[in-house]
This record gives structure tokens, C-alpha cells and sequence, in this order.
């Protein structure tokens, strides 16, 4: 099984994949993940460098999902959101267009207002938690939304008024999970 949660920086998407995967005893995967890391400042070098960077981190996913049940924080959706670098639109079928790019089995976005993501990131950054400078890229957050609008795949959840607790209760139900005890 495979489950991702996607969206802008600061709607919980982190902290909820975690405790999501920890709940369903599911494998935690990001895009990209930890093994990327070596590479990533070479990937930055130019928008197709970076697009074939984040895209082959959702195909490592996507091969890993065919063998454990996975919940993913970002995966295609927030690939095409961030680093389409092309003029054309973004296909409308994205699982026909990226040939054995594996469907998710759920696929959350996750939403919440300007205010509460700089509050989040505000209350991150002061706990120690990675910032980026793309993280304050408001021009940047406000165009992917407008991309992510366009997924008629997944459901969208308003974390604005939801604890993690909260959430991650909503996300566990949603996948026809029980907490653990």
C-alpha cells in the first residue's frame, strides 16, 4: 500500500507522514529521501536537472511501495507542483503519462492559511526543525497551490483549525486504520 501526503511547507504534512506511517506500521519515505541528499545541490543546478532529481526520487519510492507498504511525505504531485520545467501544461493523466510510476493507494493534500504555515514554521524554526529559504518563498508556496488545485486525485484536508493529534486521527480513519497502543 502506498499513501502520500502532499502540500505547501507548513501544513503538517512531516510530522503527520510520520506519525501516520508509526500508527499502520507502515515504512515513513519522503521525496526525496535521505539517500538523495549527496546529490542535491548538483540536481539545483538548472529546473530539468532539478525535475529529473525530485521525479527519480518518486520512482525509488514508487519501486519500494511494489515490495512495503509505504506512507510517503511528497511525492508526484508536489514533483509537478514545485519543478514542472517545461512550457507545456502538466498532463492530465499523470500515472498514463509516468509509464509504471505506481498510483498511490490514498493521496492527501493537505491545506491550511498563510497565517497558520508561518506560525507553524515560526514555532519549527524556533524548535530547531529544518527551514529553508524556499520555505518563506510565499510567490513560490502560492503557485504550487494553484497546481495542486488542479489534482482532482486528491482529497484535501484543512489542517487550519486541527491539532496533529487531530489529524493524524482523520488521516489514520481515512486509510481504514486504528491507532496503536
Amino acid at each position: 500500500m502506498l499513501i502520500t501526503l502532499e502540500g505547501v511547507d507548513g501544513t503538517g504534512k512531516s510530522s503527520a507522514a510520520k506519525m501516520l506511517a508509526d500508527s499502520l506500521g507502515f515504512k515513513f519515505a519522503s521525496t526525496p529521501g535521505p539517500e538523495y541528499l549527496p546529490v542535491r545541490k548538483f540536481a539545483a543546478a538548472n529546473k530539468y536537472s532539478a525535475y529529473h532529481y525530485y521525479l527519480s526520487s518518486c520512482y525509488y519510492v514508487s519501486d519500494m511501495a511494489g515490495k512495503i507498504d509505504i506512507v510517503c511525505n511528497r511525492y508526484i504531485h508536489s514533483t509537478l507542483a514545485y519543478n514542472w520545467p517545461f512550457d507545456r501544461e502538466i498532463p492530465d493523466d499523470i500515472f498514463g503519462h509516468f509509464e509504471g510510476l505506481r498510483k498511490p493507494d490514498k493521496s492527501f493534500l493537505l491545506c491550511a492559511s498563510d497565517d497558520i504555515r508561518r506560525e507553524r514554521m515560526s514555532c519549527r524554526k524556533k524548535n530547531g526543525g529544518i527551514i529553508s529559504e524556499l520555505d518563506y518563498d510565499f510567490e513560490l508556496q502560492e503557485k504550487a497551490q494553484r497546481v495542486y488545485a488542479r489534482f482532482a486525485d486528491l482529497i484535501h484536508v484543512d489542517t487550519d483549525s486541527m491539532t496533529l493529534s487531530d489529524l493524524g486521527k482523520f488521516l489514520l480513519h481515512s486509510c481504514g486504520g486504528s491507532i496503536k497502543q
